[in-house]
């Protein structure tokens, strides 16, 4: 299953997994991994962490589970920049390419995967244009970083 990784990458993950495995025993607790998942790059959405949360309760994971898991998170369907702006151009109610602060504050803290309030304000004022947003330019600025 883990067939189609290099050994650069295996050796990537392998690095990211250790900085997790705080005792050196090879296993680091099952509620750490979507940590580490994110640590290299996956954006799991959050009803797939919280079933895979379920599914493996309270063990431990060693590195051969979690390669496992990072390749089942890996096939997922990535979310691109064209479904952020086309999901925001529908709360565009004047198709001007904006939308207010405030309204996008209360589609991150409450739709789908939600942001706290503080991650809300961080995001919004990377592009806070007195009062409201270019999400286009945003999404970009987000994606990139």
């Amino acid at each position: 299953m883990t067939d189609h990784l290099s050994d650069e990458q295996i050796a990537e993950l392998q690095d990211a997994f250790s900085l997790f495995d705080l005792n050196g025993r090879g296993k680091v607790p099952a509620k750490k991994v979507k940590d580490i998942l994110r640590a290299v790059g996956l954006n799991p959405m959050m009803d797939d962490i919280q079933k895979m949360e379920k599914d493996l309760g309270k063990e431990s994971v060693s590195f051969d589970s979690f390669l496992t898991l990072y390749v089942a998170f890996d096939k997922k369907p990535k979310i691109g920049m064209e479904e952020f702006i086309e999901g925001l151009r529908a709360f565009d109610k004047d198709q001007d390419g904006t939308v207010s602060a405030a309204e996008l504050r209360n589609i991150l803290v409450s739709l789908g995967d939600t942001l706290t309030q503080e991650d809300a304000d961080t995001i919004i004022a990377l592009g806070d244009n007195h009062g409201s947003v270019e999400y286009e330019k945003l999404i970009k600025k987000v994606m990139d970083s």
